[in-house]
């Protein structure tokens, strides 16, 4: 590993004197003998008086030299006591700025190339970082205030950024899709002349997966030799919103760790109660995944008994307790719910005293400070209504820089608002990494389906609105079209939307949605079910096994849930899609760039330019004439 200047250089002076001098000085004052002088072996005698009188002559000699130097203490200073203690190495001395390019793995190897500037001739020293310690003393030790740091944008190269910052390091962060793949990043290093040796593995990485890292640390140099103007500088608004993911995190881990911890609560209530009913002669049957709602009360109750005794009936009453007690069982999903209330009481009532309540409440205030001194969430995030600071912390720490993303549909794909290669909503599988950001896609469904929903009258309330009556006549289509196949005389369609040309939202009215609701509701109460729908058929066979039309509710189970999740999702694509052009104009750059340029220089479309530029060829092609304006929606 190639040492750094920082490590390399002389002890610098300690108060008036350096470490050497002081040394040198307590040396001279030794007595030496030469062993020519040193006369025969002296007897017993002899040698006892001899050590007599030397240590006499020491004496006088050392009080002599305390009276003669006898003056006011001063106080120790700093640099006196760092010179004295054995434990720590004393400062050291100041350096030329220098440049780093890091390809930082948070649980991995980081590898840092290092050189007084990339513009000079020659590969750049490379290290290699193994341990926690080993990073953490070289951004503590090795980085100086003047120094430049080029990294990545994003992803795990955000904590080292921000302890950079604070240092006062010159940060400057590039876009992933600028260095592009590992293909390229070694184009980039042969280009140069530069070589990456083969590594050898460390921990859970091959030798392979180290390499290729190493390989994008020299990358991201020759990059900054060459493109210096692709990275883009942290400025303190980047600084902040780095922090408010720091604090949304911490939040986000203490409220989960909660919530996990009263779950784990629950379970013993829950067995508790079941050795209960055993002694009962009529014990009662919970199945399904449900839990006995007197097991959860319980448990609840437990929660509420940290609030003072005179609040603890006005919360029950909030959280509706008594109309549970007349239910038989809740479902989980139920009992998660009356969780995050309680909880947010929890939050907001300062007499509630606990040690965990008094970490979470403080990381609760100061990231509702950070969110709202946020420039992006005051442009664009706090003018939507339904996004409160949760949401927008959510959405803000997970995008982070929008420069990260190419175009509309890139930040889609990374919310996992796409569609596969059938066509269908991507969904979380058994043994496949998803290759989308959790947080992002349960913040903009959180937006959907709790905030806008719960706000008539807003846009995109009524956007959401058109779109399920819109989903909701695709399905009861689709259905019409099975009855029809198998010589149903079913009604599932309306006539009335029959003889409709509907292809688009924009075809659907706000009456559209009531009345095919009441259909639907109409269908259901002829069929004899009340039950929603479900993906797997064997429950969907047991749930209408002992109803009226077992046929008919088939036909007709789950068809508002279903198109309720695909509006959510359609509502989500165009929330991000709004995000997109509004954040990049608040940054100062264009609503949707139509072309982006990679690592290696060349210019591509984006995905929804690049459709319409075919589609606009198509067009000429056809007609002989450029197409039409699009139109306003």
């Amino acid at each position: 590993m190639t040492v750094s200047p920082a490590c390399t250089g002389d002890h610098s002076t300690i108060g008036e004197r350096s470490v050497s001098e002081q040394f040198t000085e307590q040396s001279s004052e030794r007595t030496t003998i030469d062993s020519a002088d040193l006369p025969e072996a002296p007897t017993k005698k002899a040698t006892k008086k001899k050590a007599s009188k030397k240590t006499t002559k020491k004496v006088a000699k050392t009080a002599t030299k305390k009276t003669a130097t006898k003056e006011p203490k001063a106080k120790k200073t700093v640099a006196d006591k760092l010179g004295k203690d054995k434990d720590l190495e004393p400062p050291k001395p100041d350096r030329e700025p220098l440049c780093f390019s890091i390809a930082h793995a948070y649980l991995g190897v980081t590898y840092v190339c290092e050189a007084k500037s990339f513009t000079d001739k020659g590969q750049p020293n490379i290290r290699r970082l193994t341990s926690e310690e080993a990073k953490e003393r070289f951004v503590l030790e090795d980085l100086r205030k003047g120094d430049t740091v080029y990294m990545e944008l994003g992803g795990p190269n955000d904590r080292i950024a921000l302890l950079a910052a604070w240092r006062g390091v010159r940060v400057m962060r590039i876009p992933t899709f600028r260095i592009s793949n590992n293909d390229a990043t070694r184009e980039a290093i042969e280009t140069e002349g530069w070589i990456a040796t083969d590594e050898r593995p460390a921990g859970n990485e091959s030798g392979d997966k180290l390499t290729a890292r190493k390989t994008r640390a020299l990358a991201i140099a020759a990059k900054a030799r060459h493109h210096s103007t692709d990275f883009l500088e942290m400025k303190e608004e980047d600084r902040l919103r780095l922090q408010l993911k720091k604090v949304y995190r911490g939040w986000r881990k203490s409220f989960k760790t909660v919530l996990a911890g009263y779950q784990r609560l629950l379970a013993e209530y829950f067995d508790d109660y079941l050795l209960e009913l055993i002694t009962t002669e009529d014990p009662h049957v919970v199945a399904n995944g449900r839990v006995a709602s007197q097991a959860a009360l319980r448990c609840i109750w437990a929660m509420i008994d940290v609030f003072p005794k005179e609040k603890q009936e006005e919360y029950a009453a909030t959280l509706g307790l008594e109309k549970l007690e007349s239910r038989r069982s809740l479902s989980r999903e139920d009992i998660t719910t009356i969780f995050r209330k309680v909880l947010e009481m929890m939050l907001d009532d300062d007499d509630v005293q606990a040690p965990f309540m008094n970490h979470w409440r403080k990381s609760h205030k100061k990231l509702e400070q950070l969110v709202k001194a946020d420039p992006i969430y005051r442009a664009v995030l706090e003018p939507i209504p339904g996004v409160g600071v949760s949401i927008a912390a959510r959405i803000i720490t997970a995008i982070g820089e929008i420069e990260r993303f190419p175009s509309q549909a890139d930040l889609i794909y990374f919310a996992g608002y796409h569609t596969d290669e059938n066509g269908q909503a991507v969904r979380r599988r058994s043994g496949v990494v998803s290759n989308w950001n959790p947080e992002l896609k349960q913040a903009v469904w959180q937006f959907a389906h709790e905030q806008v929903v719960k706000m008539p009258g807003t846009v995109w309330r009524e956007r959401l609105d058109l779109r399920r009556a819109y989903d909701l006549y695709k399905i009861l289509r689709n259905r019409q079209a099975k009855a029809d196949d198998q010589q149903l005389n079913y009604e599932i369609l309306p006539v009335a939307f029959r003889s409709r040309t509907i292809t688009e939202t924009t075809h659907m009215t706000p009456e559209d949605l009531p009345i095919l609701s009441a259909h639907v509701d109409k269908l259901r109460k002829q069929a004899g079910t009340t039950s929603k729908a479900t993906s797997d058929d064997e429950d969907q066979d047991a749930a209408l096994s002992n109803v009226k039309d077992p046929v008919l509710g088939k036909l007709v189970a789950g068809v508002k849930q279903q198109s309720y999740e695909r509006a959510c999702r359609w509502l989500g694509s165009r929330f991000l899609k709004h995000l997109y052009k509004e954040w990049r104009h608040a940054r100062g750059l264009s609503r949707n760039p139509a072309t982006y340029r990679d690592a290696e220089g060349n210019v591509h479309f984006t995905r929804g330019s690049k459709a319409r530029q075919q589609g606009a060829e198509r067009y000429r092609r056809k007609h002989g004439e450029d197409p039409p304006p699009p139109k306003v929606r």
